[in-house]
């Protein structure tokens, strides 16, 4: 009998981690998706930022 609820204990805690696991492993690649994206438009705004800059460095000297 006790053989019996060790086992079925094992398999709960067995499946339990497995969920666990599977849970841990979407977080993770929401996470990693959300910190792609974000990287991704910081990139492009700052991008967007410096060519503006560039941009207004170059017409600078012709305004004057």
């Amino acid at each position: 009998m006790r053989g019996a609820i060790s086992g079925v204990l094992q398999t709960v805690l067995w499946a339990i981690s497995g969920v666990l696991q599977t849970v841990l492993w979407a977080i993770s690649g929401v996470l990693q998706t959300v910190l792609w994206a974000i990287s991704g438009v910081l990139q492009t705004v700052l991008w967007a930022d410096v060519r503006k800059k560039s941009a207004q460095k170059s017409h600078e000297p012709s305004l004057s």
